[in-house]
């Protein structure tokens, strides 16, 4: 891992269980488009796993990013992430769910934005679910989503 202060860290969430095998698969997916953005810069990606007690995370899922920091424990996931931003090595923090699917750029549009508005609070970057849209997420109940310009 390189020394330098990273542009960004990028938190993924993992509060979903990891109980089917697919769920799995989806933070696989994330994880696989964290590690393959085209950025060249620096990046820390921190996971904070919520996965219950007893359900283990599979041994590969470290190795998909370098350097891949997990963070677990009984605290509550806003616990988790509240710790996850403390930690954080770099000035902003990108939040990704372990089941969205960050586009190719969306790192770099991140830094990108930040860097010419450095006053900006909040920056959105384009994702995709794997194999469902984000209505299915709303009408169905299966987790929360804003959805913008």
């Amino acid at each position: 891992m390189s020394t330098a202060r990273p542009a960004m860290t990028v938190v993924v969430i993992s509060d979903y269980g990891g109980g089917p095998a697919d769920d799995w698969t989806y933070l696989r997916a994330t994880l696989r488009a964290i590690a393959e953005q085209d950025f060249d810069e620096p990046v820390e990606v921190v996971l904070v796993d919520a996965s219950p007690a007893g359900q283990p995370m599979p041994a590969d899922l470290p190795a998909l990013v370098p350097a891949l920091r997990i963070l677990t424990g009984d605290a509550s996931i806003c616990e988790l992430l509240n710790q996850a931003a403390r930690a954080a090595a770099s000035d902003w923090i990108g939040l990704v769910d372990g089941d969205c699917v960050p586009e190719p750029g969306w790192i770099r549009a991140a830094v990108e934005v930040s860097r010419v508005r450095p006053d900006a609070v909040a920056v959105s970057g384009r994702t995709r679910y794997p194999d469902r849209c984000v209505t299915y997420r709303i009408v169905e109940g299966r987790g929360t989503a804003a959805v913008g310009a």
